[in-house]
C-alpha cells in the first residue's frame, strides 16, 4: 500500500496522441475513458515515457539501483516491482474555441468534484498543506452554475447586471455568472501551472457541454503515406486523433516503501523520482512529427 501520493500536471505544448489502436470514424483514436469518454493517458504511458527519461541520467541505465528501486527491474519486474506508482492522466482543463479572448480553458463540475476527490486522497497521504488548501478552492466553486472569474476576458456581460453575462464557445452561447471563488481558483491553477492568462480565459461549464466538446472538439489529422513517383500507395489514408494542445492534465505519483529488503522508504522514492522528473516530456506516438511535448510541473513533489 503506498503512503504517500502526490499530485503532478501535464500541460500539452504541442497536440498529443495517446493511441487506443482501431477505432470507429477515426482510425487511430486516443484513450479515453469508457464511463464518461473523457480524453486520458494511460498510466502505463506516461510511466514508460517518464523511465525512458530517468534511465539517460544514469549511467547504468535501467539497471541502477535508484531505477530499479522507483521504476522496478526491466527484465526481472515479478521479482523487484518499482516502488513508484502512477495514476492515469485525469483530464482538467480542456481548450475551447471562444469568440471573445481566441480560446477559454474550460472545465466543469463533474471533473472537479473528481479533482477534489483525488486531492483529498493525497492530501490524506502526506501531499501537503497546499494540496489541501488546492482541496477547499477546488470544492468552493458553485456545483450548480456556470462561472467565471472577475474580469473575464470571454465573457460578454448583460448590460443590466454586470455579474452577469454569456460565453460564447464554439456554436454554444452558455450563461454564466461571476464568482469570486472561481477567480480564486484560477489564480492558483495559473501559478501552479505557470499560465499567467489562465484567469482571464477560465470557465466552469455544465457537464453536458464539457462531455460535448471533448468528445467532438479534438484534433483530427488526415494522414497519407507516398510510394514510387510522389503517388499515395493505396490503403495508405488514415486519420489520426489529437488531444490539443493547451490541454491540461494531471496524474497522482504514489510511493511506497521499496520492495526488496524494504531498503529505500518512501520519501525516498519520491525524493529520487522528484530529482529526476525533467520539465518537458515527450508522451505518445508521433514524435518525430513535434507531437505529444508535454511540460511538467511538479511544485507538490518537494517536501511540505
Amino acid at each position: 500500500m503506498f503512503q504517500l501520493a502526490k499530485p503532478i500536471f501535464f500541460i500539452c505544448e504541442t497536440p498529443l496522441h495517446a493511441g487506443a489502436g482501431g477505432g470507429i470514424g477515426t482510425e487511430l483514436p486516443i484513450q479515453r475513458e469508457e464511463y464518461t469518454h473523457f480524453p486520458k493517458i494511460e498510466a502505463s504511458g506516461i510511466k514508460g515515457a517518464l523511465r525512458e527519461v530517468f534511465e539517460k541520467q544514469y549511467p547504468k541505465r535501467g539497471l541502477d539501483e535508484n531505477m530499479i528501486a522507483v521504476f522496478g527491474h526491466p527484465k526481472e519486474g515479478d521479482l523487484n516491482a518499482g516502488a513508484l506508482g502512477l495514476t492515469d492522466g485525469r483530464l482538467l482543463l480542456f481548450p475551447v474555441r471562444s469568440r471573445q479572448g481566441v480560446f477559454a480553458w474550460a472545465t466543469c463540475p463533474r471533473v472537479l468534484i473528481r479533482f477534489a476527490r483525488d486531492l483529498y486522497i493525497s492530501g490524506e497521504n502526506g501531499g501537503g498543506q497546499g494540496v489541501k488548501d488546492l482541496q477547499k478552492l477546488v470544492e468552493a466553486i458553485p456545483k450548480g452554475k456556470s462561472t467565471v472569474p472577475t474580469n473575464s476576458e470571454i465573457g460578454m456581460p448583460i448590460k443590466t447586471d454586470n455579474t452577469k453575462g454569456n460565453v460564447f464557445l464554439e456554436e454554444y452561447s452558455i450563461n454564466v455568472e461571476e464568482d469570486v471563488d472561481t477567480g480564486t481558483l484560477a489564480t492558483t491553477l495559473a501559478i501552479l501551472l505557470n499560465i499567467p492568462e489562465l484567469p482571464g480565459q477560465f470557465v466552469v461549464i455544465p457537464d453536458e457541454y464539457f462531455s460535448d466538446f471533448v468528445q467532438h472538439n479534438t484534433e483530427i489529422h488526415t494522414r497519407i503515406r507516398i510510394g514510387d513517383n510522389g503517388v499515395v500507395e493505396d490503403g495508405a489514408l488514415f486519420s489520426e486523433e489529437h488531444l490539443p494542445a493547451e490541454s491540461v492534465l494531471y496524474t497522482l505519483a504514489m510511493a511506497h516503501p521499496e520492495f526488496k529488503n524494504q531498503g529505500m522508504s518512501a520519501n525516498k522514492i519520491l525524493e529520487i523520482f522528484e530529482k529526476g522528473l525533467p520539465s518537458i516530456v515527450q508522451i505518445g506516438g508521433n514524435a518525430t512529427l513535434g507531437k505529444g511535448i508535454v511540460r511538467i510541473t511538479k511544485d507538490f513533489l518537494k517536501n511540505q
